[in-house]
């Protein structure tokens, strides 16, 4: 089986072209993003670097001036600001309410007015206000953050709600948003969060004035007109929306790698009060597209995107000891939902559009599941041309997984698929 899949896979490097550019290398992630302002007010893990946009945006020498740039999965809203900066104008969609506050208030335009509000918040003296603690529904919250701190997160909280003009209220709480981090005894790490071996206690109020000093710097170099349009829905649902045709898309959505970004935003969700439940927290979920296991796995769906590539790869799976017997499910609904949305997307593509997705490939039983040229056959099924895939790097690997994989190891990479319509 794995000599069987190897051969399509190489057969498919071949027609469609694929391209290696490892000067991509470093900006398929968020890791070098301090020296960008607004990108850098918060550190999105999945996020990509604003300069992979600009860079590809004149790879294919786009016409800035009369194009609409879509990013159906906007996140942190990177390729909406490199759009906006660029005075194009740009459409997103994102489930989860925490990314969708974050790329709103990034993108919003802020005058002069606004920034000298800014400029004149002062924070409240700790010892001038009643001490109260907030007892949140999430379990480890009290474990997650001081005493100290967690009081005058709900200090901070109460003062910016008391802000009746909403765009300093909303940079406020942002700033808020992106201390927490910073303070909290845990960090981000694979799915979720994990206790930090080695804690320094940071005091909530020095740190959220040292963000502003950044945010107010990075206002005052800012001067636009536009503004994206972003929506808090998913992408499947494009088609309850007017917004017309799009001549590029420009995005990366979630990797099949069982990573759910609800799981590691939690925090944020819950602090920000934009999730007040569990069950709300779920249904959320279930919401994004289907790419780890904290989802419904019951969903049907139809042989429409079934391809000869993905057939074998799942039929290898259904026979192997997996981690978790519903992998071969979450992979088929991942290429059902992606299906389907590119079937919706080609019809608001305007002729000779472009259609660029950042995508990793994952590996299961002992195989890759290369995610680039399944996208690739499925975009081709659909009606697009597949340009060309550029291999941007090569994803590390366990020894134990070198071992399973062997040569297909080859195919675990972070790939650029390059669609026209």
């Amino acid at each position: 089986m794995k000599v069987k899949i190897n051969n399509i896979y190489r057969n498919f490097d071949k027609k469609y072209r694929l391209k290696k550019n490892y000067l991509f290398k470093h900006l398929v992630n968020f890791s070098k993003i301090d020296s960008y302002p607004i990108h850098r007010w918060y550190r999105y893990v999945e996020g990509f670097s604003p300069k992979l946009v600009s860079e590809l945006f004149d790879y294919l020498n786009i016409n800035k001036k009369q194009s609409t740039v879509f990013d159906p999965f906007s996140g942190c809203g990177t390729t909406l600001l490199v759009a906006k900066k660029m005075g194009m104008k740009s459409i997103g969609f994102e489930t989860n309410p925490f990314a969708y506050f974050l790329s709103k208030v990034k993108s919003e335009n802020y005058s002069l007015k606004d920034i000298k509000s800014i400029e004149k918040f002062q924070i409240p003296k700790f010892y001038n206000i009643p001490k109260v603690e907030k007892k949140y529904e999430l379990k480890i919250t009290k474990n997650l953050f001081s005493k100290r701190n967690l009081i005058k997160i709900e200090i901070l909280k109460k003062f910016i709600n008391q802000t009746n003009k909403k765009k300093l209220r909303d940079i406020l709480f942002l700033n808020l948003l992106t201390c927490l981090p910073e303070v909290s005894k845990y960090k981000k790490a694979g799915n979720g969060i994990k206790r930090k071996k080695k804690f320094t206690e940071l005091d909530l109020f020095k740190c959220f004035s040292k963000n502003l000093e950044k945010i107010k710097q990075d206002l005052k170099g800012e001067v636009s007109k536009t503004r994206p349009k972003i929506i808090n829905d998913t992408c499947q649902n494009i088609n309850n929306y007017n917004i017309g045709k799009v001549n590029i898309s420009l995005f990366s959505p979630p990797y099949l790698n069982c990573f759910d970004p609800f799981e590691v935003y939690k925090i944020e969700l819950w602090i920000g009060d934009f999730i007040k439940s569990y069950d709300e927290l779920r249904n959320k979920r279930i919401k994004g597209l289907t790419s780890h296991m904290n989802t419904d796995l019951n969903r049907k769906t139809e042989n429409v995107h079934k391809t000869k590539l993905l057939k074998t790869i799942l039929s290898h799976l259904s026979k192997q000891k997996l981690w978790d017997k519903r992998l071969p499910k979450m992979i088929d609904l991942f290429f059902y939902e992606m299906h389907i949305f590119l079937k919706k997307l080609y019809e608001c593509t305007s002729k000779n559009g472009y259609c660029i997705i950042i995508i990793g490939n994952s590996a299961y039983g002992g195989i890759p599941v290369a995610t680039d040229l399944l996208i690739a056959e499925q975009a081709e099924k659909n009606g697009f041309h597949v340009k060309e895939i550029i291999e941007c790097r090569k994803n590390e690997a366990s020894s134990q997984q070198y071992k399973k994989i062997g040569n297909l190891i080859k195919y675990i990479r972070e790939s650029i698929v390059i669609l026209k319509k």
